[in-house]
């Protein structure tokens, strides 16, 4: 293997130059040779490996000096260091979640999940209240007309000729997870379609993590089995269940319609379950 330059092994390894230069300071990555003239640094096999490990360490939070000695132990010692880092890690885990439920219960009653039967009408008079979303050469509203209980429900038609692959239109709502952290959250509704030829409709859920990482996803086709609709279909209950971890921070939920046709949707709702 030729010797790498600094910026070589920064990008092998994801760490910065500076990171690097900060290392060699600290001793913990010495490169393989200096030029006594122009002072490049030049690193080898041994090196990157090294590197390798600290980026790694560092991802997942080890301090700098923990490093430093978790790169001088012998495997034992290493496996105990590490161990009492994730000790740690739990611990701040069960400290944030304890957090965020007395934050929960200062903000008070969630507001978010309102309006889970399409029922309440926006500002505009068409669009249904508390629900985002968007897609274009699409219609979305209110169909007082079609329900599957009294009131109305959510209506998404495509209004082209030829849907593409990127032709697609969602209902959107978030809310805070704090009912079901550390369990499981249930998501039922009832979907009815008409002339879905080219693609699907779907409920769909995802549990973000604080950092906007997802932690869960499933939209009835990317949990197996696929249970999305297509064609034409009278009210069909369909169900969506999904781990929430005790991270969580926020549950995004819709509907979604994928193609051609015409999704109604209706009686939404969230169950807590236990892990």
């Amino acid at each position: 293997m030729e010797r790498l330059s600094i910026g070589d092994l920064a990008r092998e390894t994801g760490l910065t130059v500076r990171a690097l230069r900060h290392y060699q300071d600290l001793g913990l990555l010495v490169p393989a040779g200096v030029d006594p003239a122009t002072r490049y640094r030049a690193y080898g096999p041994t090196q990157l490996e090294r590197a390798q490990t600290i980026a790694r360490l560092r991802r997942l939070g080890l301090p700098l000096a923990r490093v430093r000695d978790y790169l001088a132990a012998a495997p034992a010692e290493r496996r105990r260091l590490l161990e009492d880092h994730r000790a740690e890690l739990d611990a701040r885990l069960r400290s944030t979640a304890r957090l965020q439920l007395e934050l929960d219960r200062l903000i008070g009653p969630v507001q978010e999940r309102r309006n889970l039967g399409f029922d309440e009408a926006g500002p505009d008079g068409m669009l249904p209240a508390s629900w985002d979303g968007g897609g274009e050469r699409y219609a979305r509203g209110l169909d007082p007309s079609v329900t599957h209980s009294p009131g109305a429900s959510g209506r998404i038609a495509f209004l082209g000729d030829d849907p593409g692959e990127d032709d697609w239109a969602t209902f959107v709502q978030n809310m805070t997870p704090a009912a079901f952290r550390g369990g499981r959250v249930r998501y039922r509704g009832w979907l009815r379609t008409r002339d879905v030829a080219s693609g699907w409709a779907a409920l769909w859920l995802r549990v973000d993590g604080p950092d906007r990482e997802v932690l869960a996803f499933d939209n009835l086709g990317q949990v197996p089995p696929d249970r999305s609709l297509k064609g034409a279909n009278d009210w069909t209950q369909v169900e969506i269940v999904l781990p929430v971890a005790a991270e969580a921070a926020t549950l995004a939920f819709g509907v979604v319609l994928v193609g051609d046709g015409v999704l109604w949707a209706d009686d939404l709702s969230f169950e807590a379950l236990p892990a």
